[in-house]
């Protein structure tokens, strides 16, 4: 499988053997791993039915400063910058 992610007109496209399988949206869960890469702690969750949450922790060794995102089904929900 191939994928092409295309920020500037928010789509991503998936191809199995040169065909193409899937195109859509990016979500903002998406776009934030293709700006900052895997978060260093992940907590998944379900908030109520049919809702899953995911929070990133992102952080550096020595480094206080963190950023943390929370999605709910790939829509960013909440941001903060703690130190």
């Amino acid at each position: 499988m191939e994928e092409w992610l295309r920020l500037t007109s928010n789509r991503l496209v998936q191809f199995v053997k040169g065909r193409v399988v899937y195109e859509g949206e990016v979500t903002d869960l998406e776009r934030t791993m293709v700006t900052y890469g895997y978060p260093r702690s992940c907590l998944v969750g379900q908030s109520e039915p049919g809702v899953e949450r995911w929070t990133f922790i992102y952080s550096r060794p020595f480094d206080l400063e963190r950023e943390v995102f929370s999605f709910a089904n790939g829509k960013l929900v909440y941001r903060q910058t703690q130190r």
